[in-house]
């Protein structure tokens, strides 16, 4: 039952083309071999020589390879169509990965530029507090003592990079004599 179904979509899946070259091909070799038995009845003595013989099959099958050749040109003809086809389609999906490779990227740059970021203001935070150590903490000024230092930078530590740029814009800069 199983190879019947193979025979069945074997012949369904064939191209009309190669079907028609198939009854076209049996029926010439059929009437080419009509033809012979036609002719050796007629002239029953007579040999024919090798040459004759080559001659005969080449000016019999001569039309057949032309078909066949013909049938095979429009049979890759649509094989191209197909194979572009496929590769129409390739091409899209490259053009879709090559869109996804660009978003990719484009976000691991802003990935990068936020790590950055975050890496510049946690930095900057250090710097306000060596400043505002310098300027306003026990070896500056005196207006903010250790133990306030040392609490304004294990908040500094806990993830507040802000704390000291914070104290700097409450503090009154003129008292100290600051920004005018």
């Amino acid at each position: 039952m199983g190879s019947d179904n193979k025979i069945v979509r074997f012949i369904v899946e064939r191209d009309w083309r190669i079907w028609l070259g198939l009854v076209i091909t049996i029926g010439w070799i059929s009437g080419g071999m009509w033809y012979i038995g036609i002719v050796s009845e007629t002239t029953p003595t007579q040999n024919f020589s090798l040459e004759a013989v080559g001659s005969f099959l080449e000016g019999a099958f001569a039309p057949l390879a032309f078909l066949w050749l013909v049938i095979g040109l429009f049979i890759q003809q649509k094989e191209l169509a197909k194979n572009s086809e496929a590769l129409r389609k390739t091409s899209e999906q490259s053009e879709k990965q090559t869109q996804a490779i660009a978003a990719t990227e484009m976000n691991a740059r802003q990935e990068t530029f936020f790590k950055i970021a975050e890496s510049v203001k946690h930095q900057l935070g250090g710097i306000s507090g060596m400043l505002l150590v310098s300027g306003l903490g026990p070896v500056g000024s005196g207006r903010i003592n250790r133990e306030q230092m040392d609490d304004l930078f294990s908040q500094s530590a806990g993830g507040d990079n802000t704390v000291f740029a914070r104290m700097f814009i409450s503090m009154d800069f003129l008292e100290e004599g600051g920004l005018a």
